[in-house]
C-alpha cells in the first residue's frame, strides 16, 4: 500500500508538503496562521444573497468604517477615534507603546525623533501611509509596527482620508 502520509491530520491543519516552495508549512508560524485568519474572515462574510449589491458598494466606498467595524470587532482595545488635533506626545506614550503593548522603548524614541514636533497634532502621523514612513523617515519595519498598533488602538490608521477644514467644520 503506498505511503499516504500526505493525507494525515499534519497537513489538514493548514500546512503543506512543499514547505521548501515558500508556502507557509506551519499553521503556527506567524505568516501561515495570519493567512488562516484572513480567510477565516473571508468565510463568515455574508454571502451574495445575504447582502445586496447596494449594500456591498456603500461598504466598498466607506474604508475607514468598514476599517472601524473589523478593528471594533476583531482587536478588544480600539477605543473611539483620537482627534486628529490630540499632540503626538499624548498618543504615543511610554505607558501605551512600551508597557501595554510591549514595544521596545527604543523603538518609540526613533519614532519621535523622526516626528516634526512632540507637540505636532497626530494628523501629521497619520496623513502619511507606511510607505512613507518607511522611505523619507526611514524608521524600520519595528517602528511602522508600532506607530500602527498604537494608532489602531486610538480608531486611525496611517494614511487615512484626513478631513478637510471646510467638512469638519460642517459636520462638527
Amino acid at each position: 500500500m503506498a505511503n499516504r502520509s500526505c493525507f494525515g491530520t499534519r497537513w489538514r491543519i493548514g500546512g503543506t508538503p512543499m514547505p521548501k516552495h515558500g508556502t507557509p508549512s506551519k499553521f503556527d508560524d506567524e505568516f501561515g496562521s495570519y493567512v488562516q485568519f484572513q480567510a477565516a474572515v473571508l468565510r463568515q462574510l455574508p454571502r451574495p444573497h445575504e447582502m445586496d449589491k447596494e449594500l456591498r458598494e456603500r461598504w466598498m466606498n466607506r474604508q475607514a468604517r468598514l476599517r472601524h467595524v473589523l478593528m471594533t470587532a476583531l482587536v478588544d482595545e480600539v477605543g473611539e477615534e483620537t482627534d486628529l488635533n490630540t499632540p503626538i506626545e499624548q498618543v504615543f506614550t511610554v505607558e501605551v507603546c512600551c508597557e501595554k503593548l510591549g514595544f521596545d522603548r527604543r523603538h518609540l524614541g526613533r519614532f519621535l525623533n523622526a516626528c516634526p514636533s512632540l507637540k505636532a497634532p497626530v494628523r501629521e502621523v497619520v496623513k502619511k501611509t507606511r510607505r512613507d514612513w518607511l522611505s523619507e523617515n526611514n524608521v524600520g519595519k519595528a517602528v511602522v509596527d508600532l506607530v500602527e498598533r498604537v494608532l489602531s488602538i486610538h480608531g486611525l490608521w496611517l494614511g487615512m482620508p484626513i478631513p478637510s477644514k471646510q467638512a469638519s467644520a460642517l459636520h462638527g
